[in-house]
């Protein structure tokens, strides 16, 4: 008998040895991530916008807020913050009032008009519901978007379900949803938590309950400027083929993992195809971490150090004169503030044209046919059109 107490304690005491080794490793790969300031990429301007410039401002993950002093657009809704803890433990979320309240007062989110989630994971869409009950803001997105809002209280009069490439227009905004994919970096080549939210969701609900529903590349024309939004690193080969932008907000979450060949593809489609002048990556940040605080992830799951890197030498082989600079959380950023009115004449010299010239322009650029009439075009040129610029 004694003996075999002896054996139970060598047991148990080998067993929480392991506990407390694996408890370490673990704490030390949680916080083993890179200082924000490790990035290569400067900042963007934090000077304060003219009061008549279009501003763009980034609230952590791929929430974005557009606003032109009249009429603000809400991409994503993700105040609360979940622990890691519950993350793992898969416990319902309820959407923090507190949180959300200050964050309305605080960045006066008092003329929103719609809020438009890329799609619907938790930190995309944790707080649909929340937010457009308290702004009366219509919620517009895929079938899985409208059904999260529903299940938090919004009224079906404030729901705007989209299946397809659809556009709608905000104050002096025009947004096109264009159907994407998500970025497929879950076992085997999936998407995590891929599927459509149901009719009977009900929050609070788990993190699990958040399926990924459509993914839409986001597209926010304005007389001052065009923006894509991409909230997830994956994307649909050609979708944007000739299209122009401005500035693309790209995600970079979980792009490391995928390798250089991908986000090589990624970039050429999301901006040296649009032209973009002006690349600002999202979704690079800890969405652990509380609201308003911005970190890195730890690297063992996502190195932006690296993909950041890629980015760089992306930018300067095939779109040298692309800005990329990183979003500051809660911070204005004028946009479109070097080229409001500016178009480029064959030969290198600008002319100013109308504001809403370019803006019916590009607004035409978006329609449906115009976009698979521009995809047959860039199929026909195939190998010609990647030419580096």
């Amino acid at each position: 008998m004694q003996a075999l107490d002896n054996d139970m304690r060598r047991v148990l005491t080998g067993a929480a040895a392991a506990i407390v080794v694996l408890s370490l490793f673990a704490t030390w790969l949680w916080q083993n991530r890179q200082p924000l300031d490790a990035i290569a990429l400067p900042p963007a301007d934090r000077a304060p916008p003219a009061a008549d410039a279009l501003t763009a401002t980034w609230f952590g993950s791929s929430m974005l807020l557009f606003d032109d002093g009249e009429t603000q657009i809400l991409i994503d809704a993700f105040v609360t913050r979940p622990a890691l803890h519950e993350l793992i433990l898969d416990t319902p979320l309820e959407s923090d009032a507190a949180a959300i309240n200050r964050f309305l007062l605080d960045f006066r989110l008092d003329r929103l008009a719609a809020i438009i989630p890329g799609h619907t994971h938790f930190d995309h869409a944790l707080d649909l519901g929340a937010i457009a009950s308290r702004s009366r803001a219509t919620v517009v997105g895929s079938v899985s978007a409208t059904n999260i809002a529903r299940g938090g209280g919004v009224p079906d009069d404030q729901l705007i379900p989209v299946t397809d490439t659809a556009e709608l227009h905000f104050g002096e905004f025009t947004v096109t949803l264009i159907p994407s994919l998500h970025l497929a970096y879950g076992w085997n080549g999936r998407v995590p938590r891929s599927g459509t939210v149901d009719e009977d969701f009900e929050s609070p609900a788990p993190v699990s309950a958040y399926l990924a529903g459509r993914t839409f590349t986001i597209v926010v024309a304005h007389p001052q400027g065009t923006s894509i939004v991409q909230s997830s690193a994956g994307y649909e080969p050609g979708a944007l083929a000739g299209f122009r932008a401005d500035v693309v907000f790209l995600s970079v979450g979980m792009l490391e993992g995928m390798g250089k060949k991908h986000a090589f593809a990624y970039w050429q489609n999301l901006v040296t195809m649009s032209g973009a002048r002006r690349v600002v990556p999202v979704h690079f940040d800890d969405f652990t971490a509380p609201f308003g605080t911005t970190r890195l992830p730890p690297s063992f799951i996502d190195d932006f150090t690296r993909s950041s890197t890629w980015l760089l030498e992306f930018r300067d082989d095939w779109d040298r004169s692309t800005a990329l600079e990183l979003p500051s959380f809660g911070v204005p950023i004028a946009i479109y503030a070097d080229d409001l009115l500016e178009a480029q004449r064959p030969g290198g010299q600008a002319q100013l044209v109308p504001s809403r010239q370019l803006f019916d322009t590009r607004l035409q650029n978006l329609r449906p046919a115009a976009v698979a009439d521009r995809l047959a075009e860039h199929q026909r040129q195939g190998a010609a059109a990647a030419q580096p610029l």
